[in-house]
């Protein structure tokens, strides 16, 4: 063999022994989920669809496709600036046909174990579970909001009534150590009237699966807490049932006990149409109480726990027109407060006592899916949340006075819900805006990397990336 041969068989063998490495190497990031199976620039969508519960016809979001060839234009305005950031906000489906006239729930869970929390998204019957992953080339990685698991009623146990999944809840209920989710489901019919419901617990594996979920009680849940009640392992489950009826009967928390065989505990009654639910320390004795809002009674209904699993003490807070409710510390003496929106937006503050006087805030009226956190790092907790325009932005001066920062606008797109957090554990926030584009639309979600930065800035197009994992899981509820 010359020496012209050899030179190109060496060359062909070491062609051969690169391509076997960067297979390997392939295989390997596939299976441990760190290349996605679909590229940022292949098809967009949801990947391949989930079977159906029966392995016959495809899953939810059968012939989902993804919005837009790129991302909606964001922006801040602000004339007394002219400082323009780019920033990644790319549009995913949310729903297929779940949630046409029902909007998704949006809930912010940590299950996974992963560095930041997972993103729920409840269509009807349905509940989505999105982790937020960077993607994309070094240097100019985003982060993509990925679906890892699916979770849904079966026909039989939806019937012809309109379901709704209510926001859900993680924490180890079972008290083997691991995370589980707590999913509510209600059910009314065509004249509006409750029609029952479903509260599922959906346990985690050793394996990292979830185990199919099973029903804790039939009731039409509209909130749902987690805290230990009692002390025992296993967080205890608080939810707020909506009575089957006509509208305007008083709503009932229902109780139960953590561990590995949760039962009902204790039932205590709320007000008329209850619409939410929060747990928190309100009267600072270090045990974890109970706060229910109704739309139905001008009243907040505070059930103080007593750290047995016993709520010896109840008040009542006059607030009219209830509908919504956020817990956390907002006057910075490390204790949660609430937050409520009821006819006005009102602080009510932890203090050690059994009577709280709600203190208004001046606030948009329109303001709802609130999250209080301190956006601009100053060591005074801020306000941010949704109105018809867009994000709003409240930041806190001094006293409880906010400022109203300028808004971050979607264009062509409505706000219904919003998440806050640093979804991908890169100590930074993420906002999670779930929004449609008219009446009829497919609900979407939108991914900003930036919210409190001020100054005028406006999102540059970017490719949409996929949004299933290579695996997805199904888990059903029955």
């Amino acid at each position: 063999m010359g020496p012209g041969a050899k030179k190109l068989l060496s060359t062909l063998q070491a062609g051969v022994v690169l391509l076997a490495v960067w297979g390997l190497l392939a295989g390997v990031g596939l299976v441990a989920g760190v290349i996605p199976l679909f590229g940022g620039n292949s098809t967009p969508g949801h990947g391949t669809d989930p079977p159906a519960p029966d392995g016959g016809a495809p899953g939810p979001d059968a012939g989902m496709a993804a919005v837009a060839d790129g991302a909606t234009d964001a922006t801040v305005r602000d004339g007394a600036s002219n400082v323009s950031v780019l920033l990644p906000a790319t549009r995913y489906l949310a729903c297929g046909t779940e949630a046409d006239s029902v909007p998704p729930a949006l809930s912010t869970v940590s299950v996974l174990g992963r560095a930041g929390p997972e993103l729920a998204v409840g269509c009807g019957a349905v509940v989505h579970l999105f982790a937020v992953r960077r993607e994309g080339a070094v240097g100019a990685r985003v982060p993509v909001p990925t679906r890892v698991a699916w979770f849904s009623m079966t026909a039989a146990a939806t019937g012809e009534d309109r379901v709704a999944a209510g926001p859900i809840a993680a924490g180890d209920v079972d008290g083997d150590g691991r995370p589980d989710l707590v999913i509510p489901f209600a059910r009314t019919a065509a004249d509006g009237t409750t029609r029952g419901g479903s509260l599922f617990l959906v346990r985690r594996q050793a394996s990292d699966g979830f185990e199919p979920g099973s029903l804790l009680g039939g009731i039409a849940a509209v909130g749902v807490g987690l805290a230990s009640f009692d002390n025992r392992p296993g967080l205890d489950v608080a939810a707020l049932n909506r009575p089957s009826g006509q509208t305007g009967r008083p709503g009932e928390l229902w109780v139960f006990g953590g561990g590995a065989s949760p039962v009902r505990v204790a039932t205590l009654r709320a007000g008329r149409s209850a619409t939410a639910l929060a747990i928190a320390d309100l009267d600072r004795d270090g045990h974890a109480d109970a706060i229910a809002v109704a739309q139905g009674d001008p009243r907040v209904d505070v059930f103080f726990g007593d750290g047995a699993g016993r709520f010896p003490r109840t008040s009542q807070v006059a607030v009219p027109g209830g509908s919504e409710i956020t817990v956390g510390d907002l006057d910075g003496d490390e204790a949660d407060d609430l937050v409520v929106r009821g006819e006005g937006l009102v602080l009510i503050r932890a203090a050690a006592e059994t009577t709280f006087e709600p203190r208004p805030i001046d606030a948009p009226m329109d303001l709802t899916s609130i999250t209080i956190i301190d956006l601009d790092r100053d060591g005074k907790r801020d306000l941010i949340g949704i109105r018809p325009e867009g994000i709003a932005r409240l930041r806190q001066m001094a006293g409880f006075v906010f400022e109203e920062q300028p808004p971050i606008t979607l264009a062509g797109l409505r706000p219904a819900a919003l998440a806050i957090a640093d979804f991908d554990g890169d100590s930074g926030l993420e906002a999670i805006v779930l929004c449609r584009a008219a009446p009829d639309a497919p609900w979407e979600l939108v991914l900003l990397t930036d919210v409190s930065s001020p100054g005028e800035r406006s999102v540059a197009p970017a490719p949409i990336a996929p949004a299933a994992a290579p695996l997805v899981l199904h888990v059903p509820l029955e």
